[in-house]
């Protein structure tokens, strides 16, 4: 068990996003000490390693905040009210055109717990059909299939930098192994 060795006194929300809050709190320490925490809160994600079989499917796309072209896996934010395996569809069908009739969920992971409650759902999506959706109007897609068997070279470079695909398959490389 952990335990909650802050206490919040007081809350200020400083700017109210489309995706995200930013809130300052005022928060109890130990020795009856206050801090400030500048917190993000965040909506959750999907990420979703696709594969054939034989190929996974990632997608190339540029990240303002890194000022970056990056391959990662199909991924998106969790709607208001929408589930998360109702996410996880359509953001494959949105980013990649497919769907899938097995989808399997492989973890859910902070990807910086020090300032966001943002959280992330890895999926693994297998027996894919053509199933396409529009996509999203302020994405730049480009989508790549890259064989299984050049997984462990990529995840030994620096080609792919981004947190939840790095998760993704590397627990599908696991899980390969242990099968």
């Amino acid at each position: 068990k952990y335990m909650n060795t802050e206490t919040t006194i007081q809350m200020k929300t400083i700017y109210h996003g489309k995706i995200l809050d930013l809130i300052i709190k005022d928060v109890l320490v130990k020795n009856n000490k206050t801090a400030k925490r500048e917190v993000i809160l965040h909506k959750p994600g999907v990420a979703i390693l696709a594969t054939t079989g034989s190929d996974i499917f990632l997608v190339k796309q540029f990240r303002t905040a890194i000022e970056k072209e990056i391959l990662e896996i199909p991924a998106g934010l969790v709607e208001n009210s929408e589930n998360i395996y109702h996410a996880a569809h359509r953001e494959l069908q949105e980013e990649i055109g497919y769907d899938c009739k097995d989808l399997k969920l492989l973890t859910k992971f902070y990807p910086s717990p020090g300032f966001t409650n943002e959280v992330t759902y890895v999926f693994l999506a297998k027996d894919l059909f053509e199933s396409k959706l529009p996509e999203d109007d302020d994405e730049n897609i480009k989508i790549i299939k890259l064989p299984i068997t050049k997984l462990n070279n990529i995840l030994n470079s620096d080609e792919i930098i981004d947190a939840k695909t790095l998760v993704a398959i590397s627990l599908f490389l696991l899980n390969q192994k242990n099968t």
